[in-house]
């Protein structure tokens, strides 16, 4: 189907570089309508979104995440921070997007450091907060240790593979693609998982 070409198109293609600038499609295009000029602005959308939802000024985040003030400017580019002083009248007015998404990444990352802390901090609520998390033995139905291993174990290839008519996936579908290192594997060699106690 469709999605298995999108999925296709996620595994073999690099990504675009990530920097505070937006594709037009994404930045002018969104949800346009046929005909028109103009469709939506994700990146205006999101910044109206966190001051509808009263989400905190960027230099709150960097304060409480690194003990930073905004000053310090470590995790931004020269670029970036002209752009955030052409926009805003003061530090403290930076809507908390738009200063993350222009933090430098953190090496082998495409997000900067604040961005891994919110989503360090999500993951973690979401792991320990829920008490059917796969890996918590203490709750009323758990898992037994080698359903535990199975689950582990169980890749993202594998994942694509029961889940998509395709018929070969890269072993690791997140990486690019290499002649040796990642090679296309047959979704008819991939195993399934087992659950047996």
């Amino acid at each position: 189907g469709q999605s298995d070409c999108l999925i296709v198109g996620s595994c073999e293609l690099p990504s675009q570089k990530n920097d505070r600038h937006f594709i037009g499609d994404v930045s002018h295009d969104l949800f346009k309508v046929p005909g028109a000029t103009y469709g939506m602005d994700l990146t205006s959308m999101n910044v109206q979104r966190g001051r509808d939802l009263g989400l905190k000024p960027y230099h709150q985040f960097l304060k409480h995440f690194s003990n930073a003030e905004f000053e310090d400017l470590r995790n931004t580019s020269q670029d970036s921070v002209d752009f955030l002083e052409d926009i805003y009248d003061s530090p403290a007015d930076i809507d908390a997007y738009v200063g993350i998404i222009t933090e430098n990444p953190i090496p082998g990352l495409d997000i900067g450091p604040t961005a891994a802390e919110i989503i360090a901090m999500q993951f973690h609520g979401t792991k320990f907060g829920d008490s059917f998390y796969f890996t918590h033995t203490n709750g009323r139905y758990p898992f037994t240790s080698d359903q535990i291993r199975s689950i582990e174990a169980f890749s993202l290839a594998q994942i694509i593979c029961l889940t998509t008519n395709m018929v070969k996936v890269r072993q690791y579908p997140l990486q690019l693609p290499g002649a040796t290192k990642n090679p296309l594997i047959s979704c008819s060699s991939v195993p399934t998982m087992n659950m047996n106690p």
